[in-house]
């Protein structure tokens, strides 16, 4: 599952793009475009993206974690309709 959220929305999204330089703006951007995935797939993108820039500020990659802030919302506009 990991690998294919990684080639299918995680690597297009930011793969050219230095792991210093993404910010939370490009978090909730990245998210945004994804609204119509179900909140269950944008958590687990999301955290999923934390687990990258938590090795990478360990690694001395980047100074911090975007993923962390307090102000990206999870956008998902796909509702699931229970049957009676």
């Amino acid at each position: 599952m990991y690998r294919s959220m990684l080639s299918v929305h995680i690597l297009p999204a930011f793969g050219d793009k230095p792991v210093a330089d993404i910010s939370t703006q490009d978090i909730q951007q990245f998210l945004n475009d994804r609204k119509e995935l179900s909140r269950k797939t944008l958590l687990s993108l999301k955290n999923l993206l934390g687990e990258i820039f938590k090795d990478a500020v360990e690694d001395g990659l980047a100074d911090t974690d975007p993923t962390k802030s307090r102000r990206i919302v999870i956008p998902s506009t796909k509702v699931k309709i229970r049957e009676a």
